[in-house]
């Protein structure tokens, strides 16, 4: 968790305020996806994100990559 608890504060603020929930066609064209939560007090909210840029809202890629960026540390 240490590793990767920056993660909350690069949240776009723009995603909090959307109501859709899932962002392209993750896993369609087997280009992947991300599974996003989190808790805030009693409230929970999730997002699936696709891996293919061309798929989702320019806003929402540099949280990706941010997203990738953390995986990767916690699988080193």
């Amino acid at each position: 968790f240490d590793l990767v608890k920056s993660l909350s504060e690069n949240i776009p603020d723009q995603l909090l305020s959307e109501q859709d929930t899932v962002f392209g066609s993750p896993d369609a064209a087997d280009g992947g996806g991300i599974y996003f939560a989190i808790k805030d007090g009693e409230q929970s909210r999730y997002w699936i994100l696709d891996q293919m840029d061309q798929n989702i809202p320019d806003y929402l890629k540099p949280f990706k990559e941010k997203i990738n960026e953390s995986i990767a540390l916690i699988n080193e």
